[in-house]
């Protein structure tokens, strides 16, 4: 069994759960441990413990003097960054998930309004950032002839990154192409798409946004239901 050795600095939490924020000597480095019932009892803030860790779990503790062997399972071993990044995502999603958007209607599709997304981001985390990424000449929309083209956009909130590929289509969902072309309808209807512009990648670029603003919760139930196979 290997025995690492650790010191209990202090009480913290880990979202609604007790924990132990704890330093690992022989290593430099600190982890978060969930307190278990029967913790309390045995790790004390303050004083040097062995313990064996396997697959996030310690499963053997023992007080650093080697007067006492104890077997006592503890619930889960994290690192701190990660476990930070877990708790901020929690907080962040249940925060924006109970934010109502105003949503726009496009043909026959609802977008949350990208103004409105934005200023609710900015009033509860005001470093929040987004990035739109570009082509290799520098253009913000990466293009393929006789395909379409599609646009990147990645938003940071509260340290946490969400990245959305998100195409460039008109109000019918359909996709712009360098040249424009006709379709015709399920009721044999034709209509033209417009040759891709500049207008169109702009509008896109709002939208994967928008879309990207949702893996955090906010106006995710404006897409519920766009992820089913067309009937």
């Amino acid at each position: 069994m290997n025995l690492v050795r650790i010191k209990i600095n202090e009480l913290t939490k880990i979202g609604d759960w007790s924990a132990y924020n704890v330093e690992l000597l022989d290593e430099d480095k600190t982890i978060i441990i969930k307190r278990g019932k029967n913790l309390k009892s045995i790790l004390e803030v303050g004083k040097e413990y062995m313990v064996s860790i396997n697959q996030n779990f310690i499963n053997y503790v023992e007080p650093f003097d080697g007067l006492e062997n104890l077997d006592v399972p503890v619930t889960n071993v994290y690192n701190t960054a990660e476990s930070k990044k877990e708790d901020n995502l929690d907080d962040v999603f249940s925060t924006l998930n109970r934010i109502k958007c105003k949503v726009e209607k496009k043909g026959s599709f609802n977008y949350v309004s990208w103004t409105d997304a934005w200023e609710q981001i900015i009033k509860l985390y005001p470093k929040s950032t987004f990035k739109v990424h570009e082509d290799s000449e520098g253009f913000p929309a990466f293009i393929k002839s006789g395909v379409g083209a599609f646009v990147k956009v990645s938003v940071i909130v509260n340290g946490i990154k969400y990245t959305e590929h998100y195409p460039v289509t008109d109000n019918s969902n359909k996709p712009h192409k360098l040249e424009s072309y006709t379709y015709k309808d399920k009721y044999g209807n034709e209509h033209i798409v417009e040759a891709l512009n500049s207008f169109h990648i702009n509008t896109a670029i709002k939208r994967s946004m928008v879309k990207a603003l949702a893996y955090f919760g906010l106006g995710l139930y404006v897409y519920k239901g766009e992820d089913l196979p067309n009937e």
